[in-house]
C-alpha cells in the first residue's frame, strides 16, 4: 500500500486566518494556485478557492481590504493523514463531497494537498500500466499458441 502522503502536493500555500481576502487573493493570483489552505496558528482550517472568493466578494458590497479569509464562507478543511491509503483518500472525498483533502503529518501538521485531478492522473497512469502488463501477455501468449488443425 503507497500511502497518500507519497500522491499529495507538499508545497502547499498557506494563508492565516486573520489575512485579508484582498491579499489572499492576490497571493493566489500571484502564485497562480487555485486555493489557499488557512491555518489557525498551525492547524489547517479551512480551504478557501478563488471561487469562494469570487462569489462572495467580488459579488457583493463587501470590502475585500476589512474582510479576512475567517469571514469567507469556505470548505472546512476535510483531512486525512499522510499514512492513509490512496483508497482510503478517495473515500473521504466521496463522502465528504470536496475536491481537495488536506494532508496532515504524524504531529497533526500541515504536510499536503491532494486534490481530485491529482488522483485522477494517478489512477489513469495506474490503468494504463495495466492495460501494457495485459497487452505483452496476450502478444506473449499469441507467440506460442499451438496453430490449430483443421
Amino acid at each position: 500500500m503507497v500511502p497518500i502522503g507519497n500522491h499529495c502536493v507538499r508545497r502547499v500555500r498557506t494563508a492565516d486566518i486573520d489575512e485579508t481576502v484582498r491579499s489572499a487573493a492576490e497571493r493566489m493570483r500571484a502564485e497562480e494556485v487555485g486555493c489557499l489552505v488557512i491555518v489557525d496558528g498551525v492547524r489547517p482550517v479551512k480551504v478557501l478557492t478563488d471561487r469562494d472568493v469570487a462569489l462572495q466578494i467580488c459579488d457583493s458590497d463587501l470590502d475585500p481590504d476589512r474582510v479576512t479569509v475567517r469571514d469567507v464562507d469556505a470548505q472546512p478543511a476535510v483531512t486525512i493523514d499522510a499514512c492513509a491509503s490512496v483508497d482510503a483518500a478517495l473515500r473521504k472525498l466521496r463522502r465528504a463531497g470536496v475536491r481537495r483533502l488536506v494532508v496532515l503529518d504524524d504531529g497533526g501538521g500541515l504536510a499536503g494537498l491532494v486534490v481530485v485531478d491529482d488522483l485522477l492522473r494517478l489512477l489513469a497512469a495506474e490503468v494504463t500500466e495495466l492495460g501494457q502488463a495485459l497487452r505483452v501477455q496476450l502478444t506473449s501468449e499469441a507467440k506460442h499458441a499451438t496453430p490449430r488443425v483443421a
